[in-house]
């Protein structure tokens, strides 16, 4: 009686072959995954050297224009708030130069605009920590007032980002990813701020700051 000969492995409607080619199937499922991951990281990278070619991160106190233009870009917002300060401090030092280079022609709209809303951001941050390093009550209180007496004696004098209306979708996306109790102290700086003016405004004390007032509010 012969002897039959074993099946071969490599049958694919053998056990062991419908294995072999399973585990086949997935090496090659494996590789084009990662062939596709890496195509995707190249991709991003080319973008992202595309993006910093563009837009370029400018010294924060250089060139103004180009401190100007780069706040204006989506790239700016991506940097960590404390990394934005240092333009935000230097651009607010810095309006009447800024508006004077708009009348000149050297920043378009678009850029005088952005560049004017970090301004106007960088002054409300540097209030917001002055205010909170005060005691409640009357220290506060006389800040605010010294606040609105400057601002409306600058809007009087049609100078300064006073009479700039700042853009409240630039505010939003700026203070978007503060901590929520920054933002907090943020929003309950802004509010108290704006209805201390308005009653300043309603009473007519819209002069200058007395001496008194000033020296308590300045910081010390």
């Amino acid at each position: 009686m012969s002897s039959q000969s074993p099946p071969s492995t490599s049958n694919p409607r053998h056990p062991a072959g419908q294995a072999a080619n399973r585990s086949a199937a997935a090496a090659s499922k494996k590789r084009l995954w990662m062939a596709i991951g890496s195509a995707a990281l190249i991709i991003i990278g080319f973008t992202a050297a595309y993006m910093l070619w563009r837009h370029p991160k400018p010294p924060a106190g250089n060139d103004l224009v180009a401190a100007c233009k780069y706040v204006s870009s989506v790239e700016f917002l991506r940097l960590a708030p404390e990394q934005r300060v240092s333009y935000t401090s230097n651009l607010r030092e810095k309006v009447d130069e800024i508006q004077a280079l708009y009348k000149d022609g050297k920043l378009t709209e678009p850029d005088y605009r952005s560049a004017m809303n970090a301004a106007w951001v960088g002054k409300q941050e540097e209030h917001v920590a002055r205010y909170f390093s005060l005691a409640g009550g009357k220290p506060r209180m006389d800040y605010l007032d010294h606040l609105s007496r400057k601002f409306f004696q600058k809007k009087n004098a049609g100078k300064g980002a006073e009479n700039f209306k700042h853009d409240s979708a630039y505010e939003d996306n700026y203070i978007a990813d503060w901590s929520r109790d920054k933002q907090r102290r943020y929003q309950e700086f802004r509010a108290a701020y704006a209805e201390r003016r308005k009653e300043l405004e309603a009473a007519g004390k819209t002069t200058k700051p007395s001496k008194e007032t000033k020296k308590e509010a300045q910081p010390g």
